[in-house]
């Protein structure tokens, strides 16, 4: 006796599942960085076991790691976070439990040696049997780090020069303002004795050329300092 039934339906869902597995593969290949899902399952003992239940070949490319080493040991990975970020790494794992989700960009060392800037990206979610399912990307931001650096140097050097050249705006306004208020009070002192017409005349420049220039000291202190006298620096 037996049974003999029709399985034509389950055979091309599974082929079908096969190959919608084998196209996710191969455009997981192809993305610059790490496509992952990592479990996480607790233990009797309060410890946790994590392995990956996949990882794109990406993991190659950007650490030195085989796909097949990550997937038997997951540390092949995980423990290659630099050790200054490990603990900011794990706090950040650790929290993502209760919101479901996190970022943190921290530096990986690759098998070569060679230390990198990664960004790592992920969504977390809890199972019924308390178990936890990580799927996220690590990409690599090398270049976007360097670029930031160099904009905050650049920054860093138009600041430093601003406030040079206001240092010197502020010395140089002190420095000959206050000969010049002597100048000033001595062509005064002049004007008011007796002078004949050309002397009059050279007196009178003499007191306009230094009130405009005194004028253009108080518009370079208004642009050094604000209203409550605290220094200011500008272009």
């Amino acid at each position: 006796d037996g049974l003999i039934s029709n399985i034509t339906d389950r055979v091309n869902a599974e082929r079908k599942l096969e190959e919608l597995n084998q196209l996710f593969s191969a455009m997981a290949s192809r993305v610059p960085g790490v496509i992952y899902q990592l479990a996480i399952t607790p233990s009797a003992t309060g410890d946790s076991t994590r392995h990956f239940t996949y990882i794109s070949e990406g993991v190659y490319r950007l650490l030195g790691v085989e796909p097949d080493e990550a997937m038997i040991d997951a540390q092949a990975v995980l423990g290659r976070v630099h050790p200054d970020d490990q603990a900011r790494v794990q706090k950040a794992a650790d929290d993502a439990r209760h919101t479901g989700s996190f970022q943190i960009d921290a530096r990986m060392i690759r098998k070569d040696g060679a230390v990198i800037s990664c960004r790592r990206v992920a969504e977390v979610r809890k199972l019924p049997d308390g178990s936890v399912v990580a799927s996220g990307f690590i990409g690599d931001i090398s270049d976007l780090v360097r670029i930031e650096q160099d904009l905050k140097a650049a920054r860093t050097a138009a600041d430093d020069a601003n406030r040079a050249k206001s240092d010197f705006l502020a010395a140089m306004s002190h420095e000959i303002r206050t000969p010049m208020n002597g100048v000033l009070g001595m062509a005064n002192l002049l004007g008011s004795t007796t002078l004949n017409e050309r002397q009059s005349r050279l007196t009178e420049n003499l007191l306009r050329s230094g009130q405009a220039l005194d004028a253009r000291f108080d518009a370079a202190k208004a642009l050094l300092f604000d209203k409550s006298g605290q220094r200011i620096y500008c272009n």
